[in-house]
């Protein structure tokens, strides 16, 4: 029988062959590729590519179409026994009619590598991308892990694009080039985390500012495309589930909130506690013990484009998705100094507060007995379970000359986050030996004291502390985007011999965004345990001054909304040497406005009948006992609410002159006036206001309400002029220099004390922040050997003024806060080097496999004089020791960046692998400062890599399924206390995310 089978085969033959764009010479996706005598199709991948297998012997019409191409029809292709007959194809655009119902230049290049990097080498701004394609195969799950694929980028708290050493101020983020507002409270910039790949069509990131762009895309300017309208009808959903290892090791010790119950689209009004003081309250407060919820997602789209009489075309294209994801993760969380004990030590030992902990006699360092000390060296572990879904909607109508466009998307996330900290280990840092089940150990309530005489109370020094948050934060993006499309049929017009100006290109955008950020009843409790003198065990609550006990329960609410309005005219035209240019010119408006509340309830109830339960072990946790408790609240009084208003007006000019058919010249120049303020409002009058002009000396509110409020109106002239020179067809130079500016956020401008989760160190505004102002130089080689072939090296330089940066100081007492601060000057000077190479090209049996390589090295240097340097004059040797010549590195400037990827494709089985690793190095994520002389290092993020792998499968013509691995090495990401002066590296924080296994199916029709 199997040698009949194999007989039979023998017999039979295939036709491959690769079909290219006839007027781009670049290989063609998405073709459909049918035998018209049999039937049989196939349908040309990322490389152009296609194959038919099985095909009898004989002689056959294959016929070649694709949306917005003219069909092409081969007649006498011949196929001989056990043979592959070889045929290529080219397919002419369709002009007369547009394809693409969603902003022409965005689309272009649609989601694969290919035209992604055609798109590249036609962009006027330096521009990488990447595609849907790749990020699929990546296990990109939303706009903040496809990012990570573009080199010389990356992600800072797993949200924040960061492009060039560049963090999120300098980065303009968009989606269809709409500018998108952001109710992150601590930030300008958006959330790329909550926009999912299932919508994404291209993440598009230009590194050079050009006039027609945003002022301040100094590092870059991240476009989000969304998918359009299809050329043909599509009907797609897809299902998967995962699984991690972490949230499977914890099991049912997954740390939950009973509290909230986010239900099928999110939390319900009868899940929160009202914000009513005249009762007690009650309800849950500490962190339970549970199973995680199942984790799986789904998306379904549909879309589809038909004629409506000769001339007029409309589509439509409609997506949902929906998930449900949980993760966990567990570590260390320390804080540490080096201590100034009659000189600086160069040993870092546990910060601590509280009492001194040593007593001097005779020269000699005691332990004081009587010290109430608590260290902060917490162990901690944390769950969350997260859901995301949300829509896209989109209606077209073009014409020949005329598209218009009307596009409504919609994101929800919300998050459920309960974690327990735990600190036992200062304990025994300084009784090594203690055992919390024996009084005589050393530290006990009864160990000896060889100064004292035996028999003293050691127990509350450095108590067992532990700290219980749980937080719940719905996230809302929603953007209502017009936009229109026309060629104006006015034929061309010649001035002179030099130019003939073809017809004009008119493009228009009218745009609602709004962003919200919703914290209902965030719960921090703070409690200390003891075992007394007759050692039984007693749980307190922590008490600040004035009798503040540390159970806040806080309401959050962040609203942005943005109107936004822009236009531009496009002049192509012809030069007197017969090559294509343009003049261009347009305006811009964005105005924002952003409402910040937030009220906070705490308790000085002293809670008698719980504050000592006897023979309480550590182990038992005294929240349980709160939960049924009804608890006296009152309004805390150092709340803030403040409103917002930004606004942008901006005109540009610009123009594309081709000098020769080898050298463009491209320049022009951005005017953008920038109105910004923040205004207070419902301070308590008994809060601390700290003003940077005073010296930060706490001053009573009342009186001082017009320094608490910030204006910035600025007017900026923003320069641009670049060059492209192309000695050879394959091989491309560009340079450019220009000038660009950067903003501070709200928060950074409101002088307030603010503390974002209890433990944390305070933030305080500065309303005398000035804008920054930057310098661009950039240099790029493109070598194209052949189509979806690179080898690119660049060069940038970047000379910032008044950078903004942050800095730590002690703010009276030892109260550590951060506080924002404009730096004198600043540079980062970096390198990125880039490799696509299909092996296909070079050896025929590698044909599908392709390798890509990408590495970017950043140097930064701030210069740190005043008030960072002013602030350790009191410890030359630190200074002497980290800083050289006054200067420091800029926070979140990674030292180097890297990516590798390798993808293989065999289009005969329908099979495509993948496998990529993304590495960021070391980076500044706060600045060292001193407390009472003692020095609180610089604190890094090490460096670490990601390896991801997947495999997807089609299954006849309609089905793909798919598994994806992510994180496979699951390496320890750290933050470190750094320091010249003292040697090794001190672990800051530390924890693992787990290892991540996803299965999917999908299907399309």
């Amino acid at each position: 029988m199997s040698l009949c089978i194999c007989g039979a085969s023998a017999q039979q033959g295939g036709i491959r062959g690769m079909v290219m764009d006839a007027d781009f010479e670049v290989p063609l996706p998405g073709v459909k590729v049918v035998i018209s005598e049999t039937g049989q199709e196939a349908v040309t991948g990322d490389a152009g590519s296609y194959f038919l297998e099985q095909v009898e012997p004989g002689a056959y019409t294959l016929m070649f179409s694709k949306g917005g191409y003219t069909r092409f029809t081969q007649p006498q292709v011949i196929v001989s026994p056990g043979k592959l007959a070889e045929m290529d194809a080219s397919l002419a655009g369709e002009y007369e009619e547009m394809d693409e119902l969603v902003v022409k230049e965005i689309s272009l290049g649609g989601a694969s590598e290919i035209g992604l990097l055609n798109l590249r080498m036609e962009s006027v701004a330096m521009m990488d991308s990447v595609g849907a394609d790749l990020m699929s195969k990546a296990g990109a799950s939303d706009a903040a892990q496809a990012l990570t694929l573009v080199p010389g980028t990356t992600i800072q708290d797993g949200k924040y694009a960061v492009v060039r050493g560049l963090p999120d101020r300098y980065v303009a983020s968009l989606m269809n080039n709409v500018r998108l507002p952001s109710a992150d409270p601590d930030k300008r910039a958006v959330q790329l985390d909550q926009f999912p790949s299932a919508m994404i069509e291209s993440m598009q990131v230009s590194k050079t500012f050009t006039p027609d762009q945003q002022g301040d895309a100094s590092g870059g300017a991240v476009n989000i495309v969304l998918k359009g309208i299809p050329d043909e009808r599509v009907l797609q959903f897809k299902i998967g589930t995962k699984y991690k290892t972490n949230v499977g090791d914890a099991g049912s010790d997954f740390p939950v909130d009973d509290a909230i119950d986010m239900g099928t689209w999110g939390h319900t009004a009868d899940d929160i506690q009202p914000q009513d003081i005249s009762t007690p309250w009650s309800g849950v407060v500490g962190v339970e013990r549970g199973d995680s919820r199942p984790m799986y997602d789904w998306s379904l789209t549909a879309g589809d484009k038909f004629a409506v009489g000769s001339d007029l075309k409309v589509g439509f294209v409609g997506s949902l998705f929906y998930k449900r994801d949980a993760s966990y993760s567990e570590g260390r969380n320390d804080k540490y100094w080096l201590e100034n004990d009659g000189g600086l030590q160069d040993t870092m030992t546990p910060q601590y507060s509280g009492d001194n902990p040593y007593l001097t006699f005779g020269g000699t360092s005691y332990l004081n007995p009587g010290s109430e000390l608590s260290t902060s060296l917490y162990d901690f572990r944390q769950g969350s379970e997260e859901l995301q879904w949300g829509t896209l909607g989109g209606i077209g109508a073009e014409t020949e000359n005329n598209a218009v466009n009307l596009l409504y998307s919609y994101n929800f996330t919300g998050e459920s986050t309960a974690r327990l900290s735990e600190d036992t280990r200062g304990k025994t840092y300084f009784f090594p030996g203690y055992d919390p089940d024996d009084i005589t150990s050393p530290g006990g309530a009864d160990s000896d004291s060889a100064l004292f005489g035996g028999n003293q109370d050691f127990s509350s020094f450095a108590a067992f502390n532990r700290k219980e948050e749980l937080d719940y934060t719905e996230r809302t993006a929603g953007s209502l985007q017009l936009r229109g499309d026309h060629t104006l049929p006015l034929g061309s017009l010649r001035i002179g011999s030099a130019f003939t100006f073809n017809e004009p290109e008119i493009d228009w955008t009218v745009a609602w965004s709004g962003s919200t950020m919703d914290t209902p009843d965030r719960r921090s409790l703070e409690t200390y345990w003891r075992r007394d003198d007759d050692g039984d065990g007693i749980h307190r609550m922590y008490n600040d001054d004035g009798g503040r006990a540390r159970l806040i329960r806080t309401w959050r609410s962040v609203d942005e909304d943005s109107f936004q309005y822009f236009g531009n005219i496009n002049l192509p035209f012809e030069a007197w040497n017969d090559e294509e240019g343009f003049l261009k010119f347009g305006g811009f408006d964005d105005s924002v406005e952003r409402s910040f509340d937030q009220n906070s309830f705490y308790t000085t109830q002293q809670l008698s009948s719980l504050q000592v339960q006897p023979s309480m072990a550590w182990e038992e946790f005294w929240s349980s006992y709160l939960n049924d408790e009804r608890i006296d609240m009152s309004d805390y009084p150092f709340d803030v609410n403040y409103d917002g208003a930004q606004d942008i007006t901006a005109f540009y000019l610009m123009g594309d002159l081709p000098v020769a058919s080898f050298l463009k010249i491209t320049g022009g120049v951005r005017f953008e006036k920038t109105e910004l303020n923040t205004t207070m409002r419902d301070v308590d009058p008994n809060a601390q206001l700290y003003i940077p002009a005073n010296n930060y000396g706490p001053l009573d509110f009342a009186g001082n309400e017009d320094q608490a409020n910030a204006v910035i109106d600025q007017n900026d002239v923003l320069p641009s002029i670049g060059f492209e020179f192309i000695p050879h067809d394959k091989i491309s130079f560009r340079g450019s220099y220009t000038e660009t500016i950067a903003r501070m956020t709200f928060k950074e401008l409101v002088p307030i004390e603010q503390v974002d989760t209890l433990g944390d160190d305070p933030f305080i505004g500065n309303p005398d922040l000035q804008m920054s102002s930057i310098r661009n130089y950039d240099l790029r080689f493109d070598y194209n050997p052949y189509p979806g072939g690179l080898v690119s090296v660049s060069w940038f330089y970047k000379e910032l003024k008044d950078v903004i940066d942050y800095r730590q100081q002690i703010l009276g007492g030892a109260t550590l806060a951060t506080t924002p601060d404009n730096y004198s000057e600043g540079t980062i000077n970096g390198y990125e080097l880039e490799m696509r190479q299909s092996l296909g090209e070079w050896w025929e049996p590698l044909e599908g496999l392709d390798l890509g390589a990408n590495l970017t090295l950043i140097q930064s240097e701030l210069d740190a004089s005043g008030a960072e340097l002013d602030a350790l004059a009191g410890l030359p040797e630190i200074i002497e020791a980290e800083y050289d010549d006054g200067t420091r590195d800029m926070m979140g400037t990674p030292e180097y960046l890297y990516n590798l990827n390798a993808t293989y494709t065999v289009p005969k089985f329908g099979t495509e692998l993948g496998l990529f690793y993304i590495f960021k190095g070391d980076a500044l994520k706060a600045a060292g400062t001193q407390d009472s002389n003692r020095y609180i290092p610089n604190i890094y993020e090490k460096g670490y890599g990601v390896l991801n792998f997947s495999l997807s499968q089609k299954l006849g013509n309609h089905f793909k399924v798919g598994f994806k691995a992510k994180n496979l090495l699951n390496p320890e990401i750290q933050s470190v206390y750094r320091s010249e002066y003292a040697g090794e590296d001190v672990i800051r924080t530390s924890y693992k995310k787990g290892i991540e296994y996803s299965v999917g199916v999908s299907t399309t029709w």
